[in-house]
């Protein structure tokens, strides 16, 4: 109960086991256990940092989110509509993969699909700027990419930079942006 608690406080929180373990005074294997039963039971979803390699993947940093946006509010009422809107398209997009690299640039989901890889980032606030998908574009420039895309709080707007396209769409136009997934 106590992870289920710490997750629905922190919806999408970078685990450590060793660092958990320590906070609450539980072998890390214990957690790594409880933690692997939590998404067995459809409790959490864990996602990793992607990577083009599937072991490294497995070796980074993950994040936990809780598998419905019911047991976030259960647990945490005052949660904030960012951090619930970011869950509910985690879980719907049923992500798997996030991007933080080194110098610090995040990326909430790479939605990795069998018609290819794209980004989304999740930017809940009254105006979005171009400083805003810095990181998109340089992900696909990385990635050899050319779509990208951003859910906002009612921004819709288009940035393009060459030949590179991130598409704003705001969040409660779902079904858009789940089209646009699939």
């Amino acid at each position: 109960m106590k992870l289920l608690t710490i997750t629905a406080s922190q919806p999408g929180f970078y685990v450590d086991y060793k660092n958990l373990s320590n906070d609450l005074n539980v072998d890390q294997r214990t957690i790594a256990n409880y933690i692997s039963y939590l998404e067995y039971a459809l409790f959490l979803q864990k996602l990793y940092n992607y990577s083009n390699n599937l072991l490294a993947s497995e070796k980074k940093v993950r994040r936990l989110y809780p598998c419905n946006t019911a047991f976030t509010l259960a647990l945490n009422p005052q949660a904030e509509l960012p951090a619930v809107l970011e869950q509910f398209f985690v879980n719907s997009l049923d992500a798997k993969f996030f991007l933080k690299t080194p110098q610090k640039e995040e990326i909430d989901i790479i939605h990795a699909h069998d018609k290819g890889v794209l980004p989304v980032e999740i930017k809940i606030k009254k105006r979005i700027n171009r400083d805003d998908v810095k990181t998109l574009f340089k992900f696909l420039e990385r990635n050899k990419l050319n779509k990208a895309l951003l859910v906002t709080l009612d921004t819709e707007t288009k940035f393009e930079k060459e030949s590179l396209l991130i598409e704003a769409i705001p969040y409660w136009k779902y079904w858009s942006i789940k089209k646009m997934t699939t």
